[in-house]
C-alpha cells in the first residue's frame, strides 16, 4: 500500500504531495480523488504508470537489439522500424519525455512512501532530460529500515544485505555500472530475475527485496477509461482477457473459474442478465473462447454477445479484475471511475469493497454523489490550485475533522467549502458559433 506520493516537474504538477495515511499515519485502504476537469487528477494516475513502465526498460533494450540483429531484417525499413517500436515500447528517455513537466528546465523527481508488513519504506527516482540521475531505496533490511540502493553518477550503493550471494551480488552490480542510468536499478533486477528463473529469485535474493520488488511491479492500473490498462500481477492461474482469446488446452480449466466467477458478478449487479458462459471452440492444442450474456428481453431469453453490450458492463468488465486484486492485497488505481456506470452500482461497488479490501483502491472521479455514500469521509480528497496556480490535493477531513454523519458533503463541495470546484462561466454560443463559420 502507498502511504504518499511526491511528484516535482511532473506532467503538470510543479511540487505536490499527496499523503494517502489516516491519524494513524496509516495507508488508507480508498482513495477517491475529485476535482475540475484538467486539474491533474489524471496525472496521479500515470505517476503509477511510471512506477511500472521503470521494470520494463531492460526487456525493451533486448527486443529492440534482437530485431537489429535479425538477419532478415531489411536495413531500408530500419528506421521506420524503430520508429514504430518506440511508439509501442518505452526506453527510458521515452519514458522521461512522456512524464517529465512539458517545458520545465529542472529536474523531474517522483518519491513514493509504502507500507508492507508494518513497514514503511520510501522509493525515489530523479531524471534529467535525458537519464536517470539518482534512484534510492529504503525499506526494513533486519529488523531496523535500512538503505536498499542509492545511486548517483558519482557514487553507487548497492546493499550486499539484499543478496544471499556475493556473485549474485556482483552481478547486479557490475550490469548496474554498464547500464544505470539508461534502466533503473528496479529493471535491471528485474531483468536477473526473467534472465534466469524464479529459483534464481529465490535462491540469491533475500525475501525482502522480492516482496518489495514485486509489491511495485503488481500494481494494477487503469487510465483514461479503461484506454490504458496495466495489471502487474503475473498470475497463470487466470485469465488474462476476460472477453475472447485463445488459451492452450492444457490451461482449459481456467475458463469455467473465470466463467464462474462473471457470473455471480454480473447476475448480481443485474436482473435481467440470467447467465454469463463462454462460447469455446476447441482443437487439439488451443481452446478459442468469446463471452456471451444470456439475457432477459421482453419475453424471450437471448444470447448476447459481449461485443453488443453497453459501456458499462465493459466497464464492468474491465474493472472486476482490477477491485479482485485489491481483495488480493494489491493496489489498484482506476482512472475516470465513472465511465459509462449508474450511481447504484457505483455505491454498491465501492461499499461492498469497503469491508473486503486488503490492498489499496485509488480512482477518479467526478461523480459527487459518492461523497453522500457510506463510504468513509477521510476517503475523499480535492485536488485543487491556489491564487498562484499551484496545485496540491487535501482529504476533506483534514478542513472538517466533524463532519456529522448526515452533513451532505457533495453540497458543501459544491458551496466551495473544500475548493477544487470548475469556475462558472456563461457560454455565448452564438458568437462562438459566428467565429467558427465566419460569420458576421
Amino acid at each position: 500500500m502507498f502511504n504518499y506520493i511526491t511528484l516535482r516537474n511532473f506532467k503538470s504538477f510543479e511540487n505536490i504531495t499527496i499523503d494517502f495515511r489516516n491519524r494513524q499515519k496509516k495507508a488508507k485502504p480508498i482513495i477517491l480523488l475529485y476535482g475540475p476537469n484538467g486539474i491533474g487528477k489524471s496525472n496521479i494516475v500515470s505517476a503509477f504508470e511510471l512506477l511500472s513502465d521503470l521494470f520494463d526498460t531492460m526487456q525493451v533494450r533486448d527486443m529492440l537489439q534482437r530485431m537489429l540483429a535479425d538477419k532478415k531484417f531489411d536495413p531500408k525499413n530500419q528506421e521506420l522500424m524503430v520508429k514504430l517500436f518506440h511508439e509501442n515500447f518505452k526506453d527510458m528517455e521515452d519514458i522521461i519525455h512522456e512524464y517529465k513537466m512539458i517545458g520545465s528546465a529542472g529536474n523531474m523527481f517522483v518519491e513514493f512512501g509504502f507500507s508492507l508488513n508494518d513497514k514503511d519504506g520510501v522509493y525515489q527516482l530523479e531524471t534529467n532530460d535525458k537519464q536517470i540521475i539518482h534512484e534510492y531505496l529504503s525499506y526494513t533490511l533486519v529488523k531496523n529500515k535500512g538503505v536498499y540502493f542509492d545511486f548517483t553518477p558519482e557514487e553507487y550503493n548497492l546493499n550486499r544485505k539484499l543478496f544471499k550471494t556475493k556473485n549474485s551480488y556482483t552481478t547486479i552490480l557490475e550490469t548496474a555500472k554498464e547500464y544505470w542510468g539508461k534502466h533503473s536499478i528496479l529493471s535491471i533486477i528485474m531483468h536477473e530475475i526473467k534472465d534466469k528463473s524464479i529459483e534464481y529469485m529465490e535462491d540469491q535474493l533475500t525475501e525482502k527485496l522480492i516482496d518489495v520488488i514485486y509489491t511495485f511491479k503488481n500494481i494494477s492500473c487503469a487510465n483514461h477509461g479503461y484506454k490504458k490498462f496495466i495489471d502487474g500481477r503475473v498470475r497463470t492461474d487466470s485469465l488474462k482477457n476476460l472477453k475472447h482469446g485463445e488459451i492452450d488446452i492444457e490451461d482449459a480449466e481456467i475458463l469455467p473459474r473465470a466463467e464462474q466467477t462473471l457470473n455471480k458478478f454480473f447476475t448480481t449487479l443485474f436482473p435481467s442478465i440470467k447467465k454469463v458462459y463462454y462460447d469455446t471452440c476447441k482443437t487439439e492444442s488451443t481452446v478459442t473462447y468469446s463471452l456471451y450474456f444470456l439475457k432477459q428481453i421482453g419475453t424471450k431469453l437471448r444470447d448476447i454477445p459481449y461485443k453488443l453490450e453497453s459501456d458499462g458492463t465493459t466497464s464492468l468488465l474491465e474493472m472486476l479484475p482490477l477491485l479482485l486484486n485489491t481483495v488480493d492485497g494489491i493496489t489498484s488505481i482506476i482512472d475516470e471511475f465513472d465511465t459509462g456506470l449508474h450511481q447504484v452500482i457505483k455505491y454498491s461497488l465501492l461499499e461492498s469493497l469497503q469491508s473486503n479490501i486488503e490492498g489499496q483502491l485509488i480512482l477518479t472521479t467526478h461523480d459527487i454523489s459518492l461523497m453522500d455514500s457510506k463510504i468513509k469521509k477521510e476517503y475523499i480528497y480535492i485536488v485543487s490550485e491556489d491564487d498562484n496556480y499551484q496545485k496540491y490535493a487535501k482529504c476533506i477531513t483534514d478542513t472538517d475533522q466533524q463532519i456529522h454523519i448526515n452533513s451532505s458533503c457533495s453540497k458543501q463541495y459544491i458551496d466551495g467549502k473544500y475548493q477544487g470546484l470548475p469556475q462558472e462561466a456563461h457560454i455565448d454560443f452564438v458568437e462562438l458559433n459566428n467565429l467558427f463559420h465566419d460569420n458576421n
